[in-house]
């Protein structure tokens, strides 16, 4: 959970690094949050506006970690740009629609190298690795 609370902190940090440990728990916890929100929302029919305000910052939140976790891996957070390839090839017209057959696969083999793939261990141009007893001393 420290891992999950330290990413929200950092949510308009850009600047430093998230492990894997981080990036995991982050999207455990989000996805755990939202099924849950999502429950409430059946029997309770949460309002729309609060809804879209929980989805923003968590779209917020979760590009800032992603461009932690690639600045961990030592590339530029630009690189998460990669995951709007489906999204782009069905609003621009020029691409076939036959297209996603490609790119889907591409968003998924990104996301799992992002899972998995360990962090530079010493420091690269983004800084220092980030382990939990510095997330530990600042909590």
């Amino acid at each position: 959970m420290k891992y999950f609370i330290h990413s929200l902190k950092n949510t308009f940090n850009f600047k430093i690094r998230a492990n894997r440990k981080e990036h995991f728990e982050f999207h455990f916890y989000y996805f755990t949050i939202y099924i849950l929100i999502e429950l409430v929302n059946i029997y309770t029919n949460i309002d729309f506006i609060l809804h879209l305000a929980i989805g923003i910052l968590a779209t917020i939140s979760k590009t800032s970690l992603t461009t932690r976790r690639l600045h961990d891996l030592g590339y530029s957070g630009w690189w998460q740009l990669i995951l709007l390839t489906p999204l782009i090839s069905l609003v621009i017209p020029i691409f076939p629609k036959e297209i996603n057959f490609f790119t889907y696969p591409l968003c998924l083999t990104f996301m799992i190298f992002l899972f998995f793939k360990d962090g530079d261990r010493e420091t690269n141009k983004y800084g220092l690795p980030i382990t939990i007893t510095q997330i530990a001393k600042k909590s």
